[in-house]
């Protein structure tokens, strides 16, 4: 436990660098927001990149998406029957229900992987991501939006992420062992370096610890993080899992709630202020639970 504390100790503190900047005012939120998106769009496809271009994959690699869709829809159900029988209201529901369901891959998963079990780390990451991505944008997006949604646009906003590319670069270059070249690989080696400062100082900035929202917040949070490990749990011990995709499908099962979400709530006009408090207190709690999962 002691070498894994080690390993997310410089995550966690990065993290507490972009809080306590956001709270002297020297990091706003919405610079915060920027430089997520920023490494969404530059630095974290560069990551994803060299993991997956570099690293030894197996068939095996294959089922991870699955296994990412798997907790994702057992949450969603979960959270459906649950929260049906309680007395809230119905547009809280919906960001109660997203909050758990989706899970923050790529901006905390694929950083902490790489700093647990390097290139590795990273690859199996970036595919557990694509698991993500595709119900964040489709299911995720359908489950708070208020108007009927339009099919073709959820496939657009699926194919328009530049990790996914990255993925499927990465995936033709470790195919057909192409050679990128020592200056192609060092530039983005370089750009890839910025992921992990970027994202967790602009996590920190964006975090807000108060619960103004009381019981729903910790209900959601409750089911995102230990609803999901009892689904990593289950998928570990039915098909079997070792090594590093064990470690990816129950790291993976207690990530924090999708920052997505908080985009989400914004742009539906539901309560944007629950959304914040659900990824704030799940990323809080994730790095609380990571040295003990990650020793099962």
């Amino acid at each position: 436990m002691i070498d894994v504390f080690l390993k997310i100790f410089p995550l966690v503190i990065l993290v507490v660098i972009g809080y306590l900047l956001n709270k002297t005012g020297k990091l706003k939120e919405e610079t915060s927001r920027s430089m997520i998106n920023i490494a969404f769009e530059v630095f974290l496809p560069a990551t994803v990149f060299l993991a997956i271009s570099k690293a030894k994959l197996n068939s095996e690699f294959l089922y991870i998406p699955v296994f990412a869709m798997i907790i994702i829809f057992s949450i969603y159900f979960a959270s459906k029957i649950i929260f049906s029988k309680m007395d809230i209201n119905e547009n809280d529901k919906k960001v109660m229900v997203v909050g758990a369901m989706l899970m923050n891959t790529a901006a905390i998963g694929i950083p902490v992987m790489e700093s647990l079990y390097g290139t590795e780390g990273a690859a199996v990451a970036s595919l557990f991501d694509f698991g993500c991505a595709v119900l964040i944008y489709t299911l995720g997006y359908f489950t708070i939006s208020k108007n009927n949604l339009c099919a073709t646009k959820m496939i657009k906003k699926v194919l328009s992420s530049n990790v996914l590319w990255a993925m499927v670069l990465g995936l033709s270059i470790n195919f057909f062992n192409i050679e990128i070249g020592v200056i192609l690989d060092g530039l983005i080696g370089l750009i890839a370096g910025a992921t992990i400062p970027v994202m967790m100082i602009a996590i920190g900035g964006i975090i807000k610890p108060a619960i103004k929202n009381g019981k729903f917040t910790l209900l959601s949070v409750f089911m995102r993080s230990f609803g999901g490990l009892v689904i990593g749990l289950l998928i570990v011990y039915l098909f079997g899992l070792e090594g590093i995709i064990k470690n990816m499908v129950l790291i993976g099962s207690i990530l924090p709630s999708a920052i997505i979400t908080i985009v989400f709530t914004i742009k539906e006009g539901l309560n944007s202020q629950l959304a914040i408090e659900i990824v704030s207190i799940s990323t809080i709690l994730f790095f609380i639970l990571l040295p003990f999962v990650a020793q099962i």
